[in-house]
C-alpha cells in the first residue's frame, strides 16, 4: 500500500471522494493504492489544487523533480490572497510572457 496515497485518502475521507476531487475513476484511485500503477503528473497537479498544497505534486509524481527542478522550486501550493485558484501552480514567469 503506498502510504502517499493512504494519507490523501484520509484527507478527503474515501477513494470515491478522492476521485471526485481529481476528476478520475475510483477504480484509479484504488489502483495507485495499491501500487498498479503510478500518479499521472496531470493527476498530481489536480491533487495538489484541490488540497490547496497540503499534498505536493512533486510528493505524488517524484517524476516531476525530473522534469525541471525550476519547475519543482517554483510550483506554488497555495494561491496567493490575488491569485485564482485555477492560476495557482503557473510560474510566475509564465504568466509574464
Amino acid at each position: 500500500m503506498n502510504p502517499v496515497v493512504i494519507r490523501l485518502i484520509k484527507h478527503f475521507g474515501t477513494q470515491v471522494a478522492v476521485a471526485l476531487a481529481v476528476g478520475v475513476d475510483q477504480t484509479t484511485v484504488s489502483g495507485w493504492l495499491r501500487g498498479k500503477h503510478a500518479i499521472s503528473f496531470e493527476s498530481a497537479v489536480r491533487i495538489q489544487l484541490a488540497t490547496s498544497g497540503a499534498f505536493r505534486a512533486v510528493e505524488l509524481c517524484p517524476a516531476i523533480s525530473q522534469l525541471s527542478p525550476a519547475l519543482n522550486a517554483n510550483l506554488r501550493p497555495n494561491p496567493a490572497a490575488d491569485q485564482s485558484a485555477d492560476d495557482a501552480g503557473i510560474l510566475s514567469s509564465a504568466r509574464d510572457v
